[in-house]
């Protein structure tokens, strides 16, 4: 078993072969299954090795570590392995040696939260900074690239990837923010918030509002501006607006040329 793990992680660009080694004998040695709480990790990462991904069939690819040795198995990986640098991987190698050192098992999941939520933070930074041979933007590109295919796919019930995510959304929110009682100090840390924002001023009429309402209805959509956009135009009238309460009353499938 062991000999095959090898080979197939040599398939990737080893950094350091004692290390690959000490990787393989520490996923192997201290693979447990019968304690509680066990994280269940792939010693073939899955991203790498999509053939061997489901561990229930392939039990010999699939290690049970407790949460911190999980941590330093990715720990031992990422340094045995350069090529492996996916998000959670990178986390681990660069906040990880932080949790092993200082936090105790009880507060392993609140430590691996924080570490997570601030690593990512940090990567999404760097990501917005990075620019590719061509001078694009390489966050901007896989985000708009990401959109795409999500606009495009159609699932099995007929709708994208896109539509079925806004309805998931929409059904997991219906009903929960209705007649939700504030206290008066969640209230006031609302009020201050809002009035703490940093304000915006209009380019066309000089309004100085919340970037929220300066981009609803200001700038490309203000009516001062004479090559104004509109977001809404009627498909049988053309009448336009960017008002869509007054506009779905009177227009489109209630619109009186229909």
């Amino acid at each position: 078993m062991k000999n095959h793990l090898l080979e197939n992680l040599r398939t990737l660009k080893v950094n350091d072969e004692k290390i690959l080694e000490e990787y393989v004998n520490y996923c192997l040695n201290n693979s447990n299954p019968s304690n509680i709480g066990t994280h269940k990790h792939h010693i073939l990462p899955k991203s790498h090795f999509c053939n061997y991904k489901n561990i229930d069939k392939y039990t010999w690819n699939c290690s049970h570590l407790t949460p911190s040795q999980h941590l330093v198995a990715h720990y031992i990986l990422f340094n045995a392995i350069n090529e492996l640098q996916g998000g959670f991987t990178r986390l681990y190698s660069k906040f990880g040696y932080l949790i092993i050192e200082n936090v105790l098992e009880d507060d392993f999941n609140t430590a691996v939260k924080n570490a997570y939520k601030i690593g990512t933070m940090k990567m999404l930074e760097t990501k917005k900074n990075d620019i590719d041979e061509n001078g694009k933007n390489c966050f901007e590109r896989a985000t708009a690239k990401r959109l795409t295919t999500m606009k495009n796919t159609v699932q099995e019930n007929g709708l994208t990837i896109f539509d079925n995510m806004k309805n998931k959304i929409a059904n997991t929110l219906k009903g929960k923010t209705k007649g939700i009682k504030f206290s008066n100090t969640h209230k006031l840390s609302l009020s201050l918030s809002a009035k703490n924002r940093d304000k915006i001023k209009c380019d066309y009429c000089d309004k100085v509002s919340d970037p929220g309402n300066i981009t609803q209805h200001h700038n490309d959509y203000c009516k001062f501006n004479p090559n104004r956009k509109f977001k809404y135009i009627c498909k049988y009238c053309k009448y336009k607006s960017n008002n869509i309460g007054s506009f779905s009353v009177y227009h489109n499938e209630n619109c009186k040329r229909k």
